[in-house]
């Protein structure tokens, strides 16, 4: 009995968390890579200095959507404004490796949202929700896979 209503609100948690993944619409991703490493310290002054809508090549990696340049500081943030799902997407193609079955990435797929949705509800009233590296989740920009974009669909 202990078990089912542990496995119960289980559920009820994860199937709360796709409900609010439904309403997330964009995140915001601090772009960290070997040129920019810096995250921006709590009291840190920054100002934006640039926001555009199209394509940014940082270090070979391509990221789309509204990116906004900020000045701090310690340097330059970038932040890249994306639809959940290409971050989702994105994420799931960057931390899998090639060869995984289908469920897994589903599975991958769920875990990468919930946790996106998390530190969007979070708030916590930074610039950015979460940065593009494995501080958080490895994210590579404009990135695709058929399977992964299957996966990320049937999750949705």
């Amino acid at each position: 009995m202990e078990r089912l209503l542990k496995t119960t609100a289980l559920a009820v948690v994860l199937i709360l968390s796709l409900l609010s993944a439904a309403h997330a619409r964009d995140i915001r991703v601090l772009i960290l890579d070997k040129r920019f490493s810096a995250t921006p310290d709590a009291e840190e002054t920054v100002r934006k200095i640039g926001n555009f809508k199209g394509e940014l090549l940082v270090s070979g990696v391509r990221y789309l959507g509204n990116i906004e340049i900020w000045k701090g500081e310690r340097g330059l943030y970038l932040i890249n404004e994306v639809p959940l799902e290409d971050y989702v997407r994105s994420v799931v193609l960057s931390e899998v490796a090639d060869g995984w079955e289908m469920e897994a990435l589903k599975a991958q797929a769920v875990i990468v949202r919930t946790y996106a949705v998390r530190y969007i509800q979070k708030g916590s009233g930074r610039l950015y929700h979460l940065t593009s590296s494995t501080l958080h989740q490895l994210y590579r920009g404009d990135n695709s896979d058929s399977r992964v974009t299957y996966a990320v669909s049937q999750t949705a």
